[in-house]
């Protein structure tokens, strides 16, 4: 039964394709200074589309650098909180895809979903909607879920799912983690879209009550 869903899973996002490109991302609350933003060249060592040679702060420019091409026409949809700092950053994306633009050549539209600092279901479900409002039918779907508050990353993934499911060729091409260690200062960026299709896989092993998930999901991911 699970095998349909793995061919899904692994080759449908190479196959169908979508018509528009869009990358979400958070615009984060820190300031750039020693202690807050550093900028970094960020490093993949699972997906060599997320290595990037271009200094910045933030994890979705390694992202459109990957996925973005010649000719393209994206969309950048950056999450803005009223919270000090998230503005300046916001710009300052828009600066660094503007640079990237003219590098890979590129056309793009920002899209800004405003979001309120606050971790209220309320507030959770006004971004879900207003992130929804922004899919359509035949997109191709990229976020970075480094910032913004902690369900942030939920909310994103939660649109993303269900877009997913409920759009006509929605595909998920990619989600990105970026991190900064500060003992070394090194910038590194991770692909975990595996972790977004995996809740159809553990829907299936549950339902097939399997024993043993752990290595049965780990073997689905290999093939």
């Amino acid at each position: 039964m699970y095998k349909k869903d793995i061919y899904s899973i692994k080759k449908l996002i190479y196959i169908i394709g979508g018509n528009m490109k869009k990358f979400i991302t958070v615009s984060p609350f820190q300031r750039i200074t020693k202690g807050g933003l550093l900028k970094g060249i960020y490093n993949s060592f699972e997906n060599e589309r997320l290595n990037c040679e271009i200094e910045t702060c933030y994890p979705i420019i390694p992202v459109i650098n990957g996925y973005a091409e010649k000719g393209d026409k994206i969309q950048v949809v950056i999450i803005v909180s009223n919270y000090p700092f998230a503005k300046e950053n916001a710009d300052n994306i828009k600066t660094d895809v503007i640079k990237l633009a003219e590098l890979i050549q590129f056309e793009y539209e920002f899209i800004i979903v405003q979001a309120d600092y606050d971790e209220s279901l309320d507030s959770c479900l006004k971004l879900f909607a207003s992130l929804l409002g922004r899919f359509q039918d035949d997109d191709k779907l990229y976020a970075c879920i480094s910032f913004g508050t902690k369900p942030t990353p939920l909310i994103i993934m939660m649109a993303l799912n269900y877009a997913f499911r409920s759009k006509i060729n929605v595909v998920v091409d990619c989600i990105a983690y970026g991190k900064l260690d500060f003992n070394t200062k090194k910038s590194y960026i991770y692909d975990v879209t595996a972790l977004f299709y995996m809740d159809e896989i553990v829907n299936n092993l549950a339902k097939m009550n399997v024993k043993d998930p752990k290595n049965k999901i780990r073997q689905i991911l290999e093939l």
